[in-house]
């Protein structure tokens, strides 16, 4: 067990911790269902006889990257699309999705708000690590702004910050440089087994918060794993 970790009366507990970072948009809210409603809105859209059940959308989700999951499925069914055409569909996709988040009722994780607002109090920073668009991000701001100060995080990373998709663990790098902190220090919440790959590849205590969609998948690589962030107290 980690030294700066304790487990008691079903709570675990952190001890000097400077940082926590959240590792997706799916790491504050669940957001899948609408990821998947807005691709096969965006196939239909584009003329394609494509559409994503939740059985064969789960397994994509073990890699980050949407354009890639477009690319890997036109291949997978001798598709001709161009990278023009992947891209279009791609742009569709997150417009709707943007559409969907801002029609729906979406609702911050359990103990994402609480374990946020634990750490202000405690002068502990935050940032959120994500490899997604700006337009997602603007869009989770509108979706939950009354509900969570997104103002607590220092940092915001997406894909116009860092380009490389995760498992990488650049953006993770990236992000520990801007906020001068090191690995020690630094815990991470992450809800899928990419965003855990790339979290303990730049050295950094891992929580693993999957996702209703992910929750079948592999997360051995973290250090915990848990569905609740209420079970969590920091300790600056």
């Amino acid at each position: 067990m980690d030294k700066r970790l304790m487990s008691c009366d079903n709570r675990e507990i952190f001890y000097d911790v400077t940082t926590i970072l959240f590792g997706s948009i799916g790491s504050i809210a669940e957001t899948s269902e609408l990821q998947l409603k807005a691709f096969n809105k965006a196939f239909k859209k584009f003329g394609l006889e494509w559409e994503w059940t939740p059985s064969q959308y789960k397994p994509m989700l073990l890699q980050a990257g949407g354009r890639r999951r477009i690319t890997e499925f036109s291949k997978s069914t001798d598709s001709s699309l161009s990278e023009e055409d992947i891209e279009k569909i791609y742009t569709m996709k997150g417009d709707f999705f943007v559409d969907f988040l801002e029609s729906s009722r979406v609702r911050p994780r359990n103990g994402v708000k609480e374990l946020m607002e634990q750490c202000a109090s405690q002068q502990i920073k935050l940032g959120w690590v994500t490899t997604t668009s700006e337009k997602n991000i603007s869009a989770i701001k509108v979706a939950l702004g009354e509900e969570i100060d997104f103002d607590l995080f220092e940092v915001t990373m997406s894909m116009e910050q860092c380009s490389e998709p995760k498992p990488s663990p650049v953006v993770y790098e990236k992000a520990l440089e801007f906020l001068a902190v090191g690995t020690e220090t630094t815990v991470t919440i992450e809800d899928s087994t990419s965003g855990v790959s790339s979290s303990k590849q730049a050295g950094i205590f891992t929580i693993a918060f999957p996702g209703d969609y992910l929750k079948e998948h592999d997360f051995s690589r973290a250090d915990i794993s848990l569905e609740d962030l209420n079970k969590i107290s920091v300790s600056s």
